[in-house]
């Protein structure tokens, strides 16, 4: 298949349903498997970095310390995840190709090829820090932009650290999108450095970026409109202890049918990425129809005749 060619949405999202059938129950442990492991990460990441704050303030002596021992801790976890990231990528690559996987495939970038998967991770880490670094220099220099823009009096404290935290996201998808075929091109060349790997992965994006972005959102399907209504709902319903029971109830049932209807929507994406990469590089394309045979001249003699 030539790579430039776009991937067609309609074969592929056929392959995606088999596979899904295939493998949901799998695919959907594997990654609640991953999402335990990296709310653990996330929390012992937290707890340094607070601890921080804790005391009289920092000393000449142990400041730098103090300041730096979160921070190392902070890349490990984000290493690790990356790390993580790659072994789900194998799982759903695996399961596209229709191989035997297990949950043990999830930490495949601990095994086979670890040194080089670490150093992708330190890559992607330092990104973030950097990009974490420049959020927080805007944040300090456009502080009093941002009182006015956001009064204390009027909108909770709470509201506007989600809402810098959402606007942080961007930056973070925008430097992570260009190379979300990073994992798959790993798994599928091992012999590619790291470097190499990025540029790649850059490289094959090109050009695809709006189309791949548009199949994952095809490829989510009612899974992710059923999430999206769901979340919805309980974002409108009212909250606190005055609300009914019966209207409780209610939400904790559709709370639990927005978290299944997430579950099944990130396995959707995954496993999307890794079909959209392989179909894209020509492992897996639409078989074309066979050409008629070729008619047979009558003057030509009839060997297997009597004579």
């Amino acid at each position: 298949m030539n790579r430039t060619a776009k991937p067609d949405y309609k074969f592929m999202h056929v392959i995606l349903n088999q596979c899904l059938r295939l493998n949901m129950g799998k695919a959907v442990f594997s990654v609640l498997f991953y999402i335990l492991i990296m709310l653990l990460l996330l929390g012992l990441v937290v707890m340094p970095a607070v601890s921080v704050g804790e005391g009289e303030g920092l000393s000449p002596e142990s400041g730098i310390a103090q300041l730096l021992f979160p921070l190392l801790f902070c890349v490990a976890a984000i290493v690790l995840l990356k790390m993580l990231s790659y072994g789900l990528t194998v799982i759903m690559s695996r399961m596209v190709e229709k191989k035997h996987v297990t949950i043990g495939y999830l930490f495949f970038g601990f095994r086979k090829g670890a040194w080089r998967i670490l150093r992708a991770g330190l890559v992607y880490a330092v990104a973030y820090l950097a990009v974490a670094l420049i959020v927080s220099l805007l944040i300090l220099l456009f502080g009093p932009q941002l009182n006015q823009l956001f009064p204390p009096e009027k909108i909770p404290k709470e509201a506007v650290l989600v809402l810098l935290s959402l606007a942080s996201l961007i930056p973070v998808a925008l430097l992570h999108l260009p190379f979300s075929f990073l994992w798959p091109l790993m798994y599928k060349e091992p012999e590619l450095g790291v470097f190499a790997s990025f540029a790649k992965a850059f490289r094959r994006m090109r050009g695809h970026f709006f189309h791949f972005i548009g199949f994952e959102l095809y490829a989510g399907g009612k899974d992710l409109i059923a999430m999206l209504v769901l979340q919805g709902l309980l974002l409108v319903m009212p909250q606190g202890e005055s609300v009914p029971h019966s209207l409780q109830a209610l939400q904790s049932v559709l709370g639990f049918a927005a978290l299944v209807e997430e579950y099944r929507t990130i396995v959707r994406l995954c496993m999307a990425l890794s079909l959209y990469y392989d179909t894209l590089v020509g492992v897996i394309r639409p078989l074309k129809e066979a050409e008629p045979p070729a008619p047979v001249s009558d003057a030509a003699p009839a060997k297997d005749m009597p004579e």
